[in-house]
């Protein structure tokens, strides 16, 4: 969670310079482009290491029906695709973005959701934004001028772009709770379970790197 909220600070002050970090707009927007793909990244894996050894045999149950499938989760890599499998085996696979205000009602404490839409498909949509700006064009094809040209109108709209992501970002995970399942070994990966635990994750200023973490566990 620290690297997350570095990148995204530091993306945020690049992205809302009022001159180029790097001396080149372009160049710029790629930065912000790649440290927004790697915090759709972090996303995945976070959701993946709450559920674990869910996740884990879900690969090798993928690979049994697959045998070009690897099944390996030490080896998976591709946010896509983590997604993909996380909304298979938990409702709560996803950040759940918070209201500071809670309400206290005897020894139990409620929170509000924000008003913000979070599925997969827009995560993996970021990450497929991000991937067409950190690509060359292959020189030899055909259409090899006409992606120039293409390329520089969608750099001329990149800024508002980046701006809208790390403005989902900060919206989603600033203040946010994650949610992971109960599980036994040998239990179906994909069939329902109540939550396990629950991490409120609070990001706090700005100016430090610290993170508060409440956990709480069923019982």
């Amino acid at each position: 969670m620290v690297e997350f909220k570095l990148r995204l600070i530091h993306c945020e002050q690049v992205a809302s310079a009022t001159k180029s970090t790097t001396g080149l707009a372009a160049l710029d927007s790629e930065f912000c482009f790649l440290q927004i793909r790697r915090l759709v990244e972090l996303v995945a894996f976070s959701s993946a290491l709450r559920d674990e050894e869910r996740y884990k045999t879900l690969r090798q149950v993928q690979q049994q029906s697959n045998p070009k499938d690897h099944g390996d989760h030490t080896r998976d890599w591709e946010a896509p695709e983590i997604l993909r499998r996380m909304v298979q085996i938990s409702p709560y696979c996803l950040p759940i973005p918070l209201k500071r205000e809670t309400k206290q009602v005897e020894a139990t404490i409620q929170f509000d959701r924000k008003n913000i839409s979070v599925t997969h498909g827009r995560l993996i949509e970021i990450y497929q934004i991000c991937g067409g700006f950190l690509h060359a064009k292959n020189p030899f094809s055909q259409d090899y001028r006409s992606q120039v040209d293409k390329e520089r109108k969608k750099y001329e709209g990149a800024k508002k772009e980046i701006l809208k992501c790390l403005a989902f970002f900060r919206k989603l995970m600033w203040y946010h709770a994650a949610v992971g399942l109960s599980w036994t070994v040998g239990d179906d990966p994909m069939a329902a379970a109540d939550p396990k635990a629950a991490w409120v994750v609070d990001f706090g200023s700005d100016k430090d790197q610290l993170i508060n973490i409440v956990v709480a566990e069923a019982q």
